[in-house]
């Protein structure tokens, strides 16, 4: 008869897949903290797809008696460790090609993607960007590979690597001499606006 131990233990080993899954894929579309019951649901179904892939091998071991040590350590971090993190990350990158885009206008499924402020900053595309506060003022930057922006759930904040002086007219003017960037929070925002970068324009932005 098994234990409660057992049990617990046989039920740790379903789960942990699906937890790992879920948290790399959590990681590439932020989402809001679900409800326990939601969040249980999510991690079986992530489990189940898991085994589903690899039940085949997991027949043959079974068959085979695979349970010497070595065999048996490989298999265990296969499934729930690798396979999970390795099978997320690839499902993530398939969720951002064309071909997923048409499947989502065929099925009416929406993006994955919560806001259109997580979805343009990770692509990751380096710009240069004008900001217009609600009191009117316009700052203008750059956004590249050491700047930041917040992602869902937490409030919308940027960070450019460097500011920019701008002209009369609200243009961008070249970078500010001594620049260390600036801290932009989207409640102080009415507009912002993205302009392509080009590298040989970066001593001088038109």
């Amino acid at each position: 008869m098994p234990t409660s131990f057992h049990a617990v233990f046989v039920i740790l080993l379903f789960l942990i897949p699906g937890f790992i899954a879920r948290g790399v894929l959590s990681s590439i579309y932020p989402s809001s903290e679900p409800s326990e019951a939601r969040l249980v649901l999510t991690v079986i179904a992530l489990s189940c797809i898991n085994y589903g892939l690899w039940s085949w091998l997991l027949v043959l071991a079974w068959k085979s008696a695979w349970y010497d040590p070595v065999p048996l350590a490989l298999l265990a971090a296969l499934v729930l460790f690798l396979s999970p993190v390795l099978f997320t990350l690839a499902a993530g990158r398939f969720m951002r090609t064309n071909a997923f885009r048409r499947l989502r206008e065929i099925f009416g499924i929406r993006h994955p993607t919560p806001k259109s402020w997580d979805y343009f900053f990770g692509k990751g595309l380096p710009c240069w960007v004008i900001v217009t506060l609600k009191s009117g003022r316009i700052i203008g930057g750059y956004y590249g590979t050491n700047s930041f922006a917040s992602s869902f759930p937490a409030e919308e904040d940027l960070y450019l690597e460097k500011l920019c002086d701008m002209t009369p007219e609200g243009r961008l003017n070249g970078i500010t001499a001594f620049t260390l960037g600036g801290i932009i929070k989207m409640q102080d925002v009415q507009l912002l606006e993205f302009f392509e970068y080009v590298p040989e324009e970066w001593d001088g932005a038109e």
